[in-house]
């Protein structure tokens, strides 16, 4: 597997759930290691960890989820939002194990990817042996329905998702030129020109960034192909789930009782560290990481801080886990 050739790795297809959902799959260990990924990202965004960890003793699966990249993306009309619940996620990726023989994995998650994976914590607790978040902490089913708006007064980074929301404007700009929007979020700790765009409520006057040095030439063009083909639709639908996720979730859990690593990074202008402080409150056997010199996307600007932290975590609860 190389990391900058994205046809080395072992691409593979499922139908689950009513719909197509791609995903690599290496490795043959006995445990299996399931990574997820965010927005505006796809299996791709793991590709510094795919090798490390197969070589480990993992079986690795990393799908795109539905909505992105080679998985198939239901419109919204004529579907109804739900095809993008975090529920019906849950589920894609329940059934994609099953269909696979895998009964219980380990999940990483990174930003949405996060918090999808502690929900398929929440909806099916017998696949969940242990998880690892980047960036995004757990947040429990809400008792009464909070909106975008009340979100915004108390955490002002999160103007950004008002306008993913409710802009469709927005949404078509983006798909006029995705190279454009990936390489303005697409960043560096030590470059974030071009994120201005999280605290406005104008945000399409910061898009057009020149391509940060986290990303390959070769790395942004198969981003920007990967979204040509999906859109972004499927994936900014995430953004409008609110009232969906507050019924579907009524009489979920809220807590987590599995082990969970937590990993926050210096410089994310939309997920400060301090957006985990409650988490203890919610995780019973909580493990907490923080790497400072990293912007948002840490599992490939701090590759390897992130698979060692990964790692140690995981060598406490595998046994068979070979030495780092």
């Amino acid at each position: 597997m190389d990391p900058l050739d994205p046809t080395s790795f072992n691409h593979k297809f499922a139908q689950v759930n009513g719909v197509k959902i791609h995903y690599i799959d290496e490795g043959k260990g006995n445990e299996t290691l399931v990574f997820v990924h965010g927005f505006p990202d796809s299996w791709f965004g793991w590709r510094k960890q795919i090798s490390h960890f197969s070589k480990l003793g993992f079986r690795v699966i990393v799908p795109d989820v539905r909505g992105y990249g080679h998985s198939e993306n239901p419109k919204c009309p004529p579907n109804d939002l739900k095809v993008y619940s975090w529920k019906t996620r849950a589920t894609d990726i329940s059934q994609l194990l099953d269909s696979i023989g895998v009964k219980r994995a380990f999940f990483v998650g990174h930003d949405w990817g996060s918090h999808l994976v502690f929900r398929i914590a929440l909806y099916f607790p017998e696949k969940v042996k242990a998880i690892a978040a980047l960036c995004v902490p757990f947040n429990p089913p809400n008792d009464t329905f909070v909106d975008i708006d009340t979100v915004i007064q108390i955490f002002p980074n999160f103007k950004y998702q008002k306008v993913l929301a409710e802009d469709r404007e927005f949404e078509e700009l983006v798909n006029r030129d995705p190279r454009s929007f990936l390489a303005s979020i697409m960043r560096s700790h030590e470059d974030l020109s071009g994120l201005e765009f999280i605290n406005s409520e104008n945000p399409s006057q910061f898009i057009g960034s020149e391509r940060s040095k986290l990303l390959s030439e070769a790395e942004l063009e198969y981003y920007t192909e990967q979204y040509k083909n999906s859109s972004f639709h499927g994936p900014i639908c995430s953004y409008r789930l609110r009232e969906i996720s507050y019924e579907e979730e009524k009489g979920l859990p809220k807590r987590i009782d599995i082990p969970v690593l937590m990993i926050t990074v210096g410089h994310d202008p939309a997920l400060p560290p301090t957006m985990a402080k409650s988490m203890p409150k919610y995780c019973t056997d909580l493990t907490m990481k923080h790497i400072e010199k990293s912007a948002h996307w840490v599992q490939f600007e701090q590759p390897q801080l992130v698979n060692q932290y990964i790692g140690e975590f995981l060598q406490k609860l595998v046994a068979s886990l070979s030495k780092l």
